[in-house]
């Protein structure tokens, strides 16, 4: 037992998808993005510039192993890529994964887009469709090389945003 990644592009439904998860399961679920804003005191909203990823990253593993010295399981919603300042897709760390005590993940995966869409509505923000198939084709590939590296189930989702594709998630966490 431990984390359950789930993974994917801005605006593709991680943290809506995770909530409902938490609720059918009773597992508690984080956002990265919260647990790191919490202690920095950034907040990563509209623009999503990340100013120090890689002291980022360590907030974000003192958070999680702090929080699973209290609770046997969690869902964490986070990236394995971000967008830089500049426009270009940048890889977290893969160290970083090793350190989160992830035993699942899940990747979830859209139409550009539909991103570009809830992105657009959500944040008022507009990221070229080349720029989102980018990002998730190596949120993609690096979840793969994660799960290899941990020898840990992997599941890639293509969202269909209804409340029955839940079932099919937690029958994945349930084997």
């Amino acid at each position: 037992m431990g984390t359950i990644f789930i993974a994917g592009t801005y605006g593709v439904g991680k943290s809506t998808l995770a909530l409902k998860l938490s609720k059918k399961t009773g597992i508690p679920f984080y956002s990265a993005g919260d647990l790191i804003s919490a202690k920095t005191g950034e907040q990563y909203g509209k623009d999503k510039a990340v100013s120090n990823k890689d002291r980022n990253q360590d907030i974000l593993i003192d958070s999680i192993s702090g929080i699973l010295l209290g609770v046997e399981r969690i869902i964490l919603a986070g990236h394995f890529c971000i967008v830089t300042k500049d426009g270009q897709v940048d890889l977290l760390p893969e160290n970083v994964f090793t350190k989160l005590d992830i035993d699942k993940i899940i990747l979830l995966e859209s139409s550009v887009s539909i991103i570009s869409d809830h992105l657009k509505h959500r944040d008022n923000k507009h990221y070229p469709l080349d720029l989102l198939q980018h990002l998730q084709q190596e949120e993609q590939m690096a979840a793969k090389r994660t799960s290899k590296r941990l020898s840990c189930p992997l599941l890639i989702h293509t969202m269909e945003y209804t409340d029955s594709e839940i079932n099919d998630l937690i029958y994945f966490l349930n084997t």
